[in-house]
């Protein structure tokens, strides 16, 4: 179907089914046709009532509603496919099922709990907890991607929290490399080309309405970049859809089994 939304058995026979996007996903819904199955939340259907993940190093769980590196790795590794541990991304620094062993400590045989954690409290002293990152081995952080994420524990995204959501952080410096430098220029993306205003990054907690800096009658974007006329275009048309890029196809328009057709109304299933 359009919308990821009819089993295909139906759709083959001509039966009449419903084909329309939901608006709001379905706390509890209620599977009528083929075996009774999980709500994958990050993958697709077995065909047997289970799930498999859209990928075995980053998903787990019945229903892949779990990040290895969140849930079972400590932010430090990711999942060896077929098993229940973790590949560390620092071997040199941490060791353990689970990533949450010093190194050193496993090395000399010193007895350490090796369970996951919610919060990241062992390890080296100073050590702070990586967000979108991992340790350094030296109480800090080395972010992800450095053009995606910034801050002491990695804990800020360039395109929100530094260039206006209009570009990405420009390595090893605190300016952005903005999307769209025929309309926007600055440090931070924050200066109509031509405008002479102060170029800032937004701090919306110190004012009583977000400033957007966006052209007048322009939407702000939310996943997409001005397109000079008032409107948006999507980072990606496979993933994002609506006025404002506002909406994520898998889940506003393609049931979570599939991805948006870019320049069409109808999704791409991931298991037709």
């Amino acid at each position: 179907g359009d919308f990821c939304d009819q089993a295909a058995a139906a759709s083959e026979s001509g039966d009449e089914a419903v084909d329309e996007p939901v608006e709001e996903p379905i706390t509890e819904p209620e599977v009528t046709d083929g075996p009774e199955e999980v709500t994958c939340v990050n993958g697709a259907s077995d065909g047997a009532g289970g799930c498999t993940c859209w990928d075995d190093a980053t998903y787990f769980g019945d229903a892949c509603e779990f990040t290895c590196r969140a849930d079972r790795c400590n932010g430090r590794g990711m999942c060896r496919p077929g098993t229940a541990v973790c590949d560390c991304d620092d071997p040199s620094n941490w060791a353990g099922d689970f990533c949450d062993q010093a190194a050193a400590a496993s090395e000399s045989g010193d007895e350490v709990v090796d369970e996951p954690v919610d919060e990241v409290t062992d390890g080296p002293e100073a050590e702070i907890p990586c967000v979108s990152g991992a340790s350094d081995g030296a109480g800090g952080c080395t972010c992800w991607d450095a053009t995606s994420f910034f801050g002491d524990a990695c804990e800020f995204s360039c395109r929100n929290d530094r260039c206006n959501g209009r570009g990405m952080c420009r390595p090893g410096t605190d300016v952005c490399d903005c999307d769209d430098p025929s309309n926007w220029e600055g440090d931070n993306c924050g200066q109509p080309v031509g405008d002479e205003a102060a170029d800032e990054p937004v701090v919306e907690e110190e004012l009583d309405e977000p400033v957007t800096n966006d052209p007048p009658a322009g939407v702000v974007c939310v996943n997409g970049a001005s397109d000079g006329a008032g409107g948006c275009t999507c980072w990606d048309d496979a993933t994002y859809f609506g006025d404002a890029c506002e909406f994520t196809c898998r889940a506003d328009r393609c049931n979570g089994r599939g991805m948006c057709r870019p320049g069409t109304a109808v999704c791409d299933c991931d298991d037709p």
